[in-house]
Parts: structure tokens; C-alpha cells; sequence
């Protein structure tokens, strides 16, 4: 047997008196007698309202890991605590070390090691340089170079 859809019964508003027709019954507190429909349960309310769990971990995560890089970024266990290089023959030793001296205490993830071996490269007698900064906390550039056409030696240098 077939059923009929039934029509939806359309919702009062608030305020609204009932018509003429509806059966009335006292009831104590002047309500309208009539049984309320059950409404949504507490918990789909609060579920609606509130993030799932995975989403606010997700966000724990995100910012325990900013404070972890901004913690490594400015504490003192990322540093340039030795400097070192190799390679030269020519060069002034106290050209390259006060280059690479200024970056002694700076962050190991601030140093740009890009900039520094174009300004390692700028000294006239260098041909080519690398710099690495390592984890440890060692700064180090490797020099090569131009090949010399004539030495001049003097008391004071060459």
C-alpha cells in the first residue's frame, strides 16, 4: 500500500495567536497546550559552535612551531661561534677575517652567505669564493685565487 505525502505543517511564530478553529485547553502558565516539537539536542548545538578537534590541534601545531622558529631564530643556540677559511696565498688574511669576524655571534639562519661571497669576491686579488654555514655553528669560506703576474715584496707585505 501507497502512502500519501502528508503537507508540512506550516510553524507558528511567535506571538501568533492560534485560529478559531484550534482546540484550546487550559493549561497553568497560559501556554498553548499543545505538545512542543523536540527541537535540536544540546549537543548538535554545541558541535555546530564549536571547531573539531583535528582543527584546533592544527592550530596548536602551527603556533608551537612559530614559537620553536622565533625561539631558534633570536636564543643562543643557532649562533656563529668560528669562523674559518682557506685558499689564500696573496690575499691579506686580515681582509678576509674582518669580513668574515663581523658576522661572529649572528644567527647561523640570519647569515647570508650569498652576500658574503660577493663581497669576498670584490677584493681584487680573488677569483672566486665559497661560504657555507654549518649547524654547528662554523662559518667557512673557500678562496681561490686570480693567478699572479708578478709578486712585489716588501718589508711591510706582498
Amino acid at each position: 500500500m501507497k502512502l500519501k505525502p502528508q503537507p508540512k505543517p506550516k510553524p507558528m511564530r511567535a506571538g501568533r495567536r492560534p485560529s478559531r478553529g484550534a482546540a484550546r485547553t487550559s493549561v497553568r502558565g497560559g501556554g498553548r497546550g499543545m505538545a512542543k516539537r523536540p527541537g535540536v539536542p544540546l549537543r548538535q548545538r554545541i558541535r555546530r559552535r564549536l571547531p573539531s578537534p583535528h582543527r584546533v590541534l592544527a592550530v596548536l601545531a602551527a603556533g608551537a612551531s612559530a614559537a620553536v622558529l622565533v625561539a631558534l631564530l633570536n636564543g643562543p643556540w643557532l649562533r656563529v661561534a668560528d669562523v674559518a677559511w682557506a685558499g689564500e696565498r696573496y690575499t691579506d688574511p686580515r681582509s678576509i677575517g674582518e669580513l668574515l669576524d663581523a658576522q661572529r655571534g649572528a644567527s647561523l639562519l640570519g647569515v647570508n652567505t650569498d652576500a658574503l661571497q660577493r663581497r669576498l669576491e670584490r677584493i681584487p686579488s680573488i677569483a672566486d669564493a665559497t661560504v657555507r654555514a654549518s649547524i654547528t655553528g662554523r662559518l667557512e669560506a673557500t678562496v681561490i685565487e686570480r693567478e699572479a703576474a708578478f709578486v712585489w715584496a716588501t718589508n711591510f707585505g706582498r
